[in-house]
């Protein structure tokens, strides 16, 4: 509700709301800071201050273009509105203090350190400015010198609503309002309508525009009662999703543990596996060399005796007893060492 309960001048909750012509909402101290002063106070303002460039003019020049005396133009459609028709707004007064929140002092927006009181606020801007910030950030002159600075909200009880009925019409005050113009968008009295106010405009009775209006509210409701159920849901199931992720990943955990132990089992079991056949390559080769030293070993002690044979042999110094003997020897000249006949232990 703070956007519907917030000045469109002040940017702060509503003050004694009333209604301009164009039934827009603002604070009754905003309506009458926004109204463009008599002439004689015209001749007695100054536009640019002696601080900033010691020149005195008058502000009718600068307010061309804006409302006549004795009427504010609306800040949010520019509509003018005559200070006449400021109405109090029943509704808005009922629900300030259901929906409402008390406003902060308004504080300078550019104070370096403690923020001093807000003197002025620039309606183009919107910003709220202390008397030495503004001096010195906002002067009014060169660009700035279009900007509208209003007298920033003083603290202090709210001022008196204004004496006007708010049921009766503000043109015509001794009518009361009996008509809603639809082109207009605004309460409307039978002089109105005979005075050609609305001439050619469709104008219903106060009943009929209530419950027309009242059927397109309640739509509008229904709707947002949709949307809100559906938001409803949406925001259960979320609020559901970290248990189901939680479940999930849990699941997810769960299975990556399983098949990393099934991998395990299986390297483990092929582990063994290569073990085994390691040991008994390892005994067979190893039953293989100590076969093959045994062999050999024997080959040696032939050699050997054969080797000291022939050495006793050519010391014999009888010719006739050596070829007897060379003959004999002459069948271990075949014997050759080959490489095939050792087998491979590595």
């Amino acid at each position: 509700m703070e956007p519907e309960l917030q000045c469109p001048v002040c940017l702060r909750q509503l003050v004694r709301p009333v209604l301009l012509a164009c039934s827009h909402p603002v604070c009754l101290g905003c309506a009458r800071s926004l109204a463009r002063p008599s002439d004689d106070e015209l001749d007695k303002e100054s536009v640019y201050s002696e601080a900033d460039s010691g020149v005195v003019c008058g502000s009718r020049g600068s307010s061309a273009g804006g409302p006549e005396p004795g009427w504010v133009s609306c800040v949010t459609c520019g509509r003018p509105s005559p200070l006449d028709a400021l109405r109090p707004c029943l509704l808005l007064e009922r629900l300030l203090p259901l929906f409402g929140r008390a406003s902060a002092p308004v504080s300078c927006q550019l104070c370096e350190g403690e923020p001093r009181p807000a003197a002025v606020l620039c309606q183009q801007c919107r910003v709220h400015y202390c008397s030495e910030c503004q001096r010195r950030c906002h002067p009014r002159r060169g660009p700035l010198a279009e900007h509208s600075l209003l007298p920033a909200p003083a603290p202090g009880p709210p001022p008196p609503p204004p004496a006007a009925d708010p049921l009766r019409c503000w043109r015509h005050p001794a009518a009361e309002y009996e008509l809603f113009c639809a082109a207009c968008d605004e309460l409307a009295c039978a002089e109105c309508r005979a005075d050609g106010g609305h001439k050619g405009h469709e104008l219903h009775p106060l009943a009929d525009a209530v419950k027309a209006q009242k059927t397109a509210l309640s739509r509008t409701l229904q709707s947002l009662s949709e949307r809100a159920k559906s938001a409803t849901e949406v925001i259960h199931r979320l609020r559901k999703a970290p248990e189901t992720v939680g479940e999930s990943c849990a699941a997810l955990e769960q299975a990556i543990s399983d098949q990393c132990d099934a991998l395990v089992a299986a390297v483990m079991a092929r582990k063994q596996r290569l073990l085994a056949h390691v040991r008994q390559e390892s005994q067979r080769k190893t039953a293989a060399a100590r076969e093959q030293v045994t062999s050999w070993t024997g080959q040696i002690q032939r050699t050997t005796g054969i080797l000291r044979f022939c050495i006793e042999t050519l010391k014999e110094p009888n010719s006739v007893a050596f070829l007897q003997v060379g003959a004999a020897l002459g069948t271990h000249r075949g014997h050759r060492w080959r490489d095939n006949d050792v087998v491979s232990v590595v």
